[in-house]
């Protein structure tokens, strides 16, 4: 079993952000994964308690930050 190391490349606070932004990376073949940080019983959606990390493999951060970043200058994506 190989350990692959994994790039954070957006951080967004609500899971229709998170899916689009799967959803955009996984359409340029980039392999996606969320880290859900939210706390699950209480519906808080403000700081780290409602963050959802979406990482990539990390040889693919660059070309999922071209993505992402050509999304933003489309008006596709808001946000970091």
């Amino acid at each position: 079993m190989s350990y692959q190391e994994w790039s954070r490349v957006f951080v967004c606070h609500d899971t229709i952000t998170a899916q689009a932004v799967v959803g955009l990376l996984e359409t340029q073949g980039i392999e996606t994964r969320v880290r859900d940080l939210s706390v699950s019983p209480y519906p808080v959606s403000i700081g780290p308690l409602s963050e959802r990390h979406i990482e990539v493999p990390s040889e693919d951060a660059q070309r999922a930050a071209a993505a992402l970043d050509a999304a933003r200058r489309d008006g596709i994506l808001e946000g970091n």
